[in-house]
């Protein structure tokens, strides 16, 4: 048997009577903590991926999910995303519940729970510490940068995705054989729920790596690179390429940018206050954040010399999951920081803690201090998650992080007539024609908003424009 099987075959979950008590207590803590959102509005991008979309309504849909785009039912948006299983798990979710309803909130509280248990359970395996898998699930549960994940519907896909790829080392590092079946499937589940879930090869190889030789490492990742191609191939199937995504910005612009936006998911993580859907974020212009960003790089991986496997691969987890967030030429112009793209990354700052608490000398003082902590973050959490509890909280947060997106301006003024308040959407709406003269949704609403108030002249002649911008009547 090689090095990497013989120590992954040894039992790593050591006896404790008090396991499922400590577990429990973190799961009751996350559901009530959540549970407010379950009478939460459909916001944002739930309307029409979700309430409004009919390729949830039968099964006779299902060979589509895995052929065609996530937003196939929508033709003018680009074929972007590839995410069958997140599509079949939105169908289960209108199979249990019936038509789309808040109670769809109460079903990403109960995979966020399923979530929290898998973290456990994985840290439970690694640090081989009942109290440090506690703080470290308690931590991926109650940390504010969460709650967008689990208060929108659309975002729930993180969840699963997490789930997933913790499923996925969980069942690779407890294989008895050098091919574990099972974290294959998973693997393939994650890459299927999620783009990010191709990052799933390159964290088995740090995983197996940090418990054996290079070689070895590199032979057991290889089967995931086998499922990965094939990933990659449906998606380009049925994307008709790799990416439709038009690009906002420069090469060189994107790169200057990535200490600006590093920054900022770090602020979030250590002081996670007015939490947003969005949040401004200048275009980076100068090098020298840059070169202090690669300076800290090579002084983390210069420290990790000195740290255990633990802390290394879940400094690796950290670093690829959330890679891909850094793919800044194709997301929203200067709206590149989400709070939702940290949640998977989440495990693997649970599994520094869980690994610093596991070893250090006073395990009942850390722990003391580490339930203040966690108590610190859960009620931020609860000050946080009523903010999505309806578009018109939602776009009134984003509007004071981002208040120069033309497209919150927009979903603030569309949010303030869907709530019959003409007189708040109509200087938001002569703003944005400022600047969007031609902009057929622009116009669509600011007929709206006249109709409103009852001036049918104004409302016509913008009604003229949109139509003639969208090439259509749209009424």
């Amino acid at each position: 048997m090689s090095e990497l099987g013989r120590e992954l075959n040894e039992p790593k979950l050591i006896a404790s009577k008090h396991w499922q008590i400590k577990l429990s207590a973190v799961l009751l803590l996350a559901f009530f903590l959540y549970l407010p959102s379950a009478n939460y509005r459909f916001v944002s991008d739930d309307v029409l991926q979700i309430e409004y979309n009919p390729r949830l309504t039968s099964w006779t849909y299902l060979p589509g999910y895995f052929t065609q785009p996530l937003w196939a039912q929508d033709p003018q948006v680009l074929a972007t995303y590839y995410r069958p299983l997140f599509l079949v798990w939105l169908r289960i979710s209108r199979v249990v519940f019936g038509p789309p309803q808040p109670d769809y909130h109460l079903a990403s509280i109960l995979v966020e729970l399923v979530a929290v248990g898998c973290v456990f359970l994985l840290l439970w395996r690694l640090t081989e510490s009942v109290n440090g898998a506690t703080l470290g699930a308690a931590l991926f549960a109650v940390h504010p940068i969460q709650t967008e994940s689990v208060a929108w519907l659309s975002a729930s896909s993180d969840i699963l995705l997490a789930i997933f790829l913790v499923l996925t080392i969980y069942f690779f590092a407890a294989g008895k054989s050098h091919i574990s079946i099972v974290s294959l499937l998973f693997a393939a589940m994650a890459m299927f729920t999620k783009e990010i879930g191709v990052m799933a090869p390159l964290l088995i190889f740090v995983f197996a790596w940090t418990r054996s030789r290079l070689k070895e490492a590199a032979m057991r990742t290889l089967p995931y690179l086998g499922v990965a191609a094939v990933y990659l191939a449906l998606r380009g199937y049925a994307l008709n390429g790799m990416a439709h995504s038009g690009e906002t910005m420069s090469p060189g612009s994107a790169v200057l940018t990535w200490p600006i936006v590093l920054l900022q998911y770090a602020l979030h993580l250590v002081w996670p206050a007015r939490l947003s859907l969005c949040y401004y974020t200048p275009v980076g212009t100068s090098i020298w954040p840059l070169l202090l960003l690669v300076f800290a790089v090579a002084a983390i991986v210069w420290l990790l010399r000195f740290a255990n496997r633990d802390v290394k691969f879940g400094a690796a987890w950290v670093a690829l999951t959330l890679l891909p967030a850094l793919a800044l030429r194709y997301t929203t112009f200067n709206e590149f920081v989400h709070d939702r793209y940290f949640y998977t990354p989440m495990f693997g700052v649970a599994l520094i803690a869980a690994s610093l608490l596991a070893r250090v000398k006073f395990p009942s003082r850390a722990m003391a201090v580490a339930a203040l902590v966690l108590a610190a973050l859960a009620i931020q959490t609860f000050r946080t998650l009523p903010i999505w509890k309806n578009n018109l909280s939602l776009f009134s947060r984003a509007i004071e992080t981002s208040p120069n997106s033309t497209r919150v301006l927009n979903d603030l003024a569309y949010s303030y007539l869907g709530d019959h308040r003409p007189q708040d959407a109509l200087p938001l709406l002569k703003r944005l024609l400022d600047e969007a003269p031609y902009s057929a949704t622009v116009n669509y609403n600011m007929a709206r908003c006249y109709q409103q108030l009852g001036d049918e002249r104004s409302a016509a002649y913008y009604f003229s424009i949109s139509d003639r911008l969208f090439g259509r009547v749209v009424r």
